[in-house]
């Protein structure tokens, strides 16, 4: 008899095609943060041209930094995920769209495109775009 523990958090199939997107952009600043990280541990951490020791940068404290890769990681995954629906998006829909409206819940809701060329979203054929459509709609 086996038992098996597993601790984990859900992860979308559509969170990781985003995270996949964002990490060659986000390879650099993970090592500079890392870098600083390791620094202010250290207590080698300094900063050229900074103001007096007590109020430059070595002085801000390790999760000040962990917040900055948090944001930075939101804004490259958001970054991500505009750009993977605009993929789908037809070219009207680009064009009377904001990017903060690239989601899927979003997409094609407002399609004013004639109804025979709903089938031709970039990067879908056939009832993928269909089903998109659909799924969209269907969105609160």
């Amino acid at each position: 008899m086996y038992a098996y523990l597993a601790y984990g958090i859900t992860v979308k199939t559509e969170s990781l095609l985003y995270a996949v997107a964002a990490w060659p952009r986000l390879q650099g600043p993970f090592t500079f943060l890392d870098l600083v990280a390791l620094r202010k541990r250290q207590g080698t951490l300094v900063a050229r041209h900074s103001r007096p020791a007590k109020q430059g940068v070595q002085t801000l404290p390790v999760e000040v930094w962990e917040l900055v890769r948090h944001k930075l990681v939101d804004v490259e995954m958001r970054k991500a995920e505009v750009e993977h629906v605009k993929s789908f998006m037809c070219a009207e829909c680009r064009l009377c769209s904001r990017p903060e409206d690239y989601t899927w819940s979003e997409i094609g809701k407002e399609c004013e495109a004639d109804e025979e060329s709903l089938w031709d979203f970039e990067g879908l054929a056939g009832s993928g775009r269909r089903q998109v459509r659909l799924s969209s709609q269907r969105s609160p």
